[in-house]
């Protein structure tokens, strides 16, 4: 139902190097199915050749996509059915907009309550 294109620096440019990974993307996004992109992951929306839209990443790696996209520092951008994030520490946010999308409302509303995130958390 999704693909999520995790980070760690050097894993992120290799699987976005890597030449199954980009056309994957691109697959998926065309069936309508949901992708996921977070911290330096978000550079495989580069090298998929995705058109210019809404899109955040890490710091790190802005200088490589803002030029390219509509480039975001909001913790979580969401363009159509590309879901992106900027790191580590927006995870959570990434995470619980992942769910309301693939499972719904409702969902979301389950698995946040429990977390007890402190009060004007932005999720």
């Amino acid at each position: 139902d999704a693909l999520i294109v995790p980070s760690w620096a050097k894993g992120a440019y290799t699987m976005s190097n890597n030449a199954g990974v980009p056309e994957f993307v691109e697959k998926l996004l065309a069936e309508g199915k949901i992708v996921g992109m977070i911290s330096a992951g978000d550079l495989t929306a580069l090298t998929a050749k995705l058109p210019r839209q809404p899109l955040t990443s890490h710091p790190s790696v802005k200088s490589y996509l803002d030029n390219e996209f509509e480039y975001s520092e909001d913790p979580v951008v969401v363009s159509s059915k590309l879901v992106a994030s900027r790191g580590p520490g927006t995870a959570f946010p990434f995470a619980l907009t992942l769910v309301e999308m693939l499972c719904g409302v409702e969902k979301h509303a389950e698995v946040h309550a429990p977390m007890v995130f402190p009060a004007h958390t932005p999720l």
